[in-house]
C-alpha cells in the first residue's frame, strides 16, 4: 500500500474507478484526484481502449514534511479529509481545462529534462494540490468498514514483508 495521491486524467474513452463503497465513472477529459492510502480498482467501461495520464507522487512532495507549517496547512487538510478519498471534476468545468493544462506541464518538463524541471514539476502538482484543496468536501465521519480495515491492514503487511519468506 503506497503513501502516494494520484492525479490522473482520461484522454480517451471512459473508466470506472472504484473505491471500498464508491463507484465512480471518468469520461474523456475528466480530471480526477486518488487521496492517500485509498483502495482502489479501475476498468474500463467496455470493450474499448481508454487512455489516462497519471500522475502519481508523495504528498511530501508538495511541501517537504506534513509537519512543517506548509504541510498542517494545505497538505494535511486533503489527505486527512475522509470525504475526499476521489474526486472528480468534470470536462465541462473549466478547472478541468486548467487541471490538465498543468497535468500536460508537468509531463512535458519530464520529458525534456532541462534544467530546473524537477522545479516546474512541483510547481504544476502544487497548483493542482490547491486547486483539489479548494474543491473538497467538508471533513465527514465516513469510517471505513472492519472489512476495508482488514485489508488495508494485510495490504500493508504483504507490502513491508514482500521479500520475506512465508511460511
Amino acid at each position: 500500500v503506497v503513501d502516494d495521491v494520484e492525479c490522473f486524467s482520461i484522454r480517451t474513452g471512459s473508466m470506472y474507478y472504484g473505491i471500498p463503497g464508491e463507484e465512480i465513472v471518468f469520461h474523456e477529459g475528466d480530471v480526477g484526484f486518488l487521496n492517500s492510502g485509498v483502495l482502489h480498482m479501475t476498468q474500463g467501461t467496455n470493450e474499448f481502449l481508454f487512455i489516462q495520464q497519471n500522475h502519481n507522487f508523495s504528498p511530501d512532495f508538495i511541501c517537504g514534511d506534513r509537519n512543517s507549517p506548509l504541510g498542517m496547512k494545505y497538505v494535511m487538510p486533503l489527505i486527512s479529509n475522509k470525504s475526499a478519498r476521489l474526486l472528480r471534476v468534470d470536462a465541462n468545468d473549466p478547472l478541468s481545462e486548467k487541471l490538465r493544462g498543468w497535468m500536460e506541464e508537468a509531463n512535458r518538463a519530464r520529458i525534456e529534462a532541462a534544467l530546473g524541471y524537477e522545479l516546474t514539476i512541483r510547481a504544476c502538482m502544487s497548483n493542482i494540490w490547491l486547486a483539489f484543496l479548494k474543491i473538497m468536501p467538508p471533513p465527514g465521519e465516513r469510517t471505513s468498514s472492519a472489512d476495508s480495515d482488514r485489508l488495508m491492514a494485510m495490504l500493508t503487511w504483504i507490502h513491508a514483508n514482500y521479500d520475506r519468506k512465508v511460511s
